[in-house]
């Protein structure tokens, strides 16, 4: 049983600066390879297609299955040894989002150097995407207090909310 204390706010912050990056990062990258003179052979889009699309698909079948899974796993370890829920629930809030970000952010690096290698700005639709998802894995106090509830299936008492 676990009943150190943990600073949710302090966590949160943390968690904002790396989401932040991630995109960032991907931003960053979008840009130097559309700035980047591309060579004059470009690489057939359709297999680039295939495999984005693919991840995607890929992707967003291991991100339910994975939040599902470390929710309920989270959940039966409370149930089991009455530990702090508050702790427990920031341990999978903090991995949660930084898996799901990193997975977000998989597909938008992705499609923007095949943007670049197939000279074709259509893949540019996964960097924005990636972002958009990025956005909605931000992480705020809502968001985990409605983690929390996920996990406990009680709302986050008032005095826990993250300051």
């Amino acid at each position: 049983m676990n009943t150190q204390s943990v600073d949710v706010g302090k966590n949160l912050n943390v968690l904002r600066i790396i989401v932040a990056a991630m995109a960032m990062g991907m931003i960053a990258l979008t840009v130097v390879l559309q700035v980047l003179p591309s060579n004059d052979q470009s690489v057939d889009p359709t297999i680039m297609a295939v495999v984005l699309n693919g991840m995607t698909i890929m992707e967003l079948g291991a991100f339910t299955i994975m939040r599902k899974v470390m929710f309920a796993n989270t959940r039966k370890k409370l149930e089991s040894d009455g530990g702090d829920p508050k702790y427990a629930v920031n341990q999978v809030f903090m991995s949660y989002t930084i898996i799901s970000g990193a997975m977000a952010e998989g597909i938008g690096l992705f499609g923007a150097v095949a943007a670049y290698i197939c000279n074709e700005r259509l893949f540019l639709i996964a960097p924005a995407v990636a972002l958009v998802a990025l956005m909605i894995v931000f992480p705020t106090a809502g968001r985990f207090a409605s983690c929390y509830e996920s996990v406990t299936g009680n709302p986050l008492p008032a005095s826990d909310w993250p300051q």
